[in-house]
């Protein structure tokens, strides 16, 4: 089935099907909102995730009156189907369309929004997990309000470290390391290192 048709959209679509216009959609890319158009040059593509962003953001927007800077720290902790129940809120309705987008979307979803996920009991792990990520989730928040809007650049990068413990005031940190065997042969030579610095090999000559 070719759905290439049903999921590609011009800016002037989009601006259509969600009130914004063209220059607040290529802002919104521009401060990292969403990525860029799917199909580059003057007859941009954008995709059916594109809207989905959009509405999720005019959701965020209008009926929880965050600011970009809110916004943009929510949808980076926000999974896609989190990204879709705010985008697919029944309370949302659309001025600039007679029809409105959210029962466009709800169609090519399937037909109605995604009925909220009932949430099982959380093991130990799992409830761990979830109360650090809303931990972190808050933090963005608050960093995020404490920017009053302001647009942040990206320079930070995540890096895996692998941290061996030497002796309570030694460790070794490297950076990079993926392989198990080279993690387990570092961990050998710590405990070596343990030896030297406590003065344990050669005591027994």
């Amino acid at each position: 089935m070719d759905t290439e048709n049903a999921t590609s959209y011009s800016i002037e679509e989009l601006a259509e099907m969600t009130g914004f216009d063209r220059r607040t959609i290529r802002s919104f890319i521009e401060q990292g909102l969403m990525r860029g158009p799917d199909k580059m040059g003057r007859y941009a593509q954008y995709s059916q995730d594109h809207l989905v962003r959009l509405l999720a953001i005019k959701n965020m927007k209008e009926m929880d009156g965050f600011s970009t800077g809110v916004i943009r720290t929510r949808l980076l902790t926000m999974s896609q189907d989190e990204v879709d129940q705010v985008a697919l809120s029944p309370e949302e309705s659309f001025r600039s369309s007679t029809t409105s987008a959210t029962d466009y979307l709800k169609s090519i979803r399937g037909g109605s929004a995604p009925p909220p996920v009932a949430r099982a009991e959380e093991s130990p792990a799992e409830e761990k997990k979830s109360t650090s990520r809303n931990a972190i989730e808050l933090l963005l928040l608050e960093f995020s309000n404490l920017s009053k809007g302001r647009s942040v650049r990206n320079k930070a990068s995540a890096e895996t470290w692998h941290r061996i413990s030497v002796t309570p005031d030694v460790e070794i940190s490297v950076r990079g390391l993926e392989d198990e065997t080279d993690i387990a042969r570092l961990t050998r030579i710590a405990d070596h290192l343990r030896e030297f610095i406590l003065g344990n090999l050669g005591s027994e000559e």
